[in-house]
């Protein structure tokens, strides 16, 4: 199963692949967002894939809640300054996409702090309070 596929299926929520969007994929999922509560992106790589940037910049733009969720290394979220949530999960594999969803849903914790520096957003050793953890929570 895909990283989205089990992220939606933990939340129960709509799934919505958008993977290098097109133009055409990016106008749907902001309109999905406008119908949404509340939206989740995940990206990887962002820092290298202008079409995953331009779909997050696309999403925030709506005023919607968006949660910006790294599921990569966390550098992704140096290029969406205007995101009031951040979450960096440093992996797509299952384990960590659960511990993602459970921090969503706020099941869980996310006591970790950031083990490098996103310039200009956060320090190294960002994050929650002390512990290791495969999410750190970043809210500004």
């Amino acid at each position: 199963m895909s990283t989205t596929t089990n992220l939606a299926a933990a939340l129960s929520a709509t799934r919505l692949y958008t993977g290098s969007p097109s133009e055409a994929v990016i106008q749907q999922a902001v309109a999905a967002a406008q119908q949404a509560d509340v939206t989740v992106v995940t990206t990887y790589n962002a820092w290298s894939d202008p079409t995953q940037q331009r779909l997050v910049t696309a999403l925030l733009a709506t005023g919607k809640p968006i949660v910006v969720a790294a599921v990569g290394a966390p550098y992704d979220l140096a290029h969406f300054p205007a995101a009031t949530t951040y979450v960096a999960a440093y992996g797509y594999q299952p384990v960590s996409v659960t511990a993602l969803a459970a921090v969503l849903r706020g099941t869980a914790p996310a006591p970790g702090h950031l083990p490098v520096t996103i310039k200009g957003l956060f320090r190294y050793g960002s994050g929650g309070v002390a512990g290791p953890s495969d999410v750190d929570y970043l809210a500004r």
